[in-house]
């Protein structure tokens, strides 16, 4: 709700509507809002590689530490992270921190 135009009291909100705020009353509008999609349909991405896409598939299956990534790809650690690597420059994957990482 805006405020009066005159009162300090409602800058902040006068300038958010300003700036083309978005009414957002449920999920779905502020998925809808931030570009992404509500529906439970994902499509999981192809690699370039039989490596990349192992690592891929073990993503999808909600495997986001690098340790069990590793593991589980039965790849050496070398083509792990030369794999890993490319995925993150192509924009597959991307590192959460705290070695996790995750599909885009």
């Amino acid at each position: 709700m805006s405020g009066n135009i005159t009162s300090s009291t409602s800058v902040s909100i006068n300038n958010l509507i300003r700036s083309s705020a978005k009414l957002i009353s449920n999920v779905n509008e502020t998925l809808e809002v931030l570009g992404l999609t509500a529906d439970n349909e994902t499509t999981t991405p192809i690699g370039d590689t039989t490596e990349e896409q192992v690592i891929i598939n073990l993503m999808a299956g909600s495997i986001t530490s690098s340790n069990q990534l590793l593991i589980g790809s039965k790849l050496s650690a070398a083509s792990y992270n030369q794999s890993l690597t490319i995925l993150e420059i192509q924009g597959v994957i991307r590192p959460l921190g705290n070695n996790q990482s995750c599909l885009q």
